[in-house]
């Protein structure tokens, strides 16, 4: 095998110590259409940027299904998470969902729900002496949802990087509080941008391939580097200043902004639920900007080694008070 075309070292430790920085860093370094790793002594090829997307979303080259070793698949996405199978029974799967997720009626009506939710919380917090928003903005999202789907609650059953976005940065809190959708909308595409989701998704090359130029065997790993693409400077401009205004001001590309994947909902495996993450974070993130509370000293660090990231303190608010 060409020197060139020969995994190096197993990177399974340095994955999950490093996290979303791990391939970012890996392509610094190895620049080129391809990075070519080991992950739990199998080879791994990493890929990147839109065409790299399209390549990837295609079934005739990548299968998704069982691709990532267990350790990691649940140090990325959680034990138990559903990922859906390739092939018919993904595309039926994918439809039941999408009837229901991609009804723009129906995106609104969760999207009330979840509002409604959010407003009876925020009177239980003015009552508190602290309240942690990580965990309720968990609660009321739960709520929410299950008020939407129809399913009960028990009586205990049951959006930090927005607030701490607006922390970092009050112009955007003040232009929010304004109520302009237009700017909602590219808020929250901006935090689902430059905000950490998943570092990036696997799957198996269907056959053998060539990317770019670059040979792929049969069965390898195949990583997209999704979290690197969000942030790379030659797709987005200064990708680490917080600009909602870059997505007013051209149209939203399906193969560059990937923060859950790419390709087509309908028959490839971009998340079904997009419409609602999207529509949820337009809405709350209004209504946090009108609410008004004191911020304690607290650790605010976003570790990009921690998958899945967040606020280590879970974003901690006092005296609330609705706007």
């Amino acid at each position: 095998m060409d020197r060139r075309h020969r995994p190096r070292g197993d990177s399974t430790l340095p994955l999950l110590t490093r996290g979303y920085a791990w391939l970012p860093d890996l392509r610094r370094r190895h620049p080129g259409p391809v990075v070519r790793v080991r992950l739990a002594g199998r080879p791994a090829v990493a890929l990147h940027g839109p065409e790299a997307v399209r390549f990837f979303y295609d079934e005739r080259h990548v299968r998704r299904a069982g691709a990532l070793p267990e350790p990691v698949r649940s140090t990325l996405f959680g034990h138990g998470a559903v990922h859906s199978p390739d092939g018919r029974a993904h595309r039926l799967r994918k439809a039941m969902f999408l009837s229901l997720l991609a009804d723009p009626a129906q995106v609104r009506a969760l999207v009330d729900e979840v509002g409604r939710a959010w407003d009876a919380a925020v009177e239980r917090w003015a009552g508190q002496p602290r309240v942690v928003l990580l965990d309720e903005a968990a609660r009321v999202l739960t709520e929410g949802v299950c008020r939407w789907a129809g399913l009960p609650l028990p009586p205990d059953g049951a959006a930090a990087f927005v607030a701490h976005t607006m922390h970092l940065r009050p112009e955007a809190r003040a232009a929010l509080a304004g109520g302009e959708p237009a700017h909602a909308w590219a808020f929250a595409q901006e935090v689902r941008r430059f905000y950490p989701f998943a570092p990036f998704v696997g799957g198996r090359a269907a056959a053998d391939l060539t990317h770019r130029g670059e040979p792929i065997a049969e069965g390898t790993l195949v990583l997209l580097d999704l979290y690197g693409q969000n942030h790379d400077p030659a797709l987005w401009g200064d990708p680490y200043a917080f600009r909602p205004g870059r997505f007013l001001e051209r149209p939203d590309d399906v193969a560059q902004c990937v923060p859950q994947g790419g390709g087509d909902p309908a028959a490839g495996h971009r998340c079904p639920g997009e419409a609602v993450e999207v529509g949820l974070l337009e809405g709350l993130s209004v209504r946090l900007a009108r609410l008004e509370y004191t911020l304690p000293a607290q650790d605010l660090t976003v570790r990009l080694g921690r998958t899945v990231a967040r606020p280590r303190s879970g974003f901690v608010i006092e005296a609330v008070r609705a706007g």
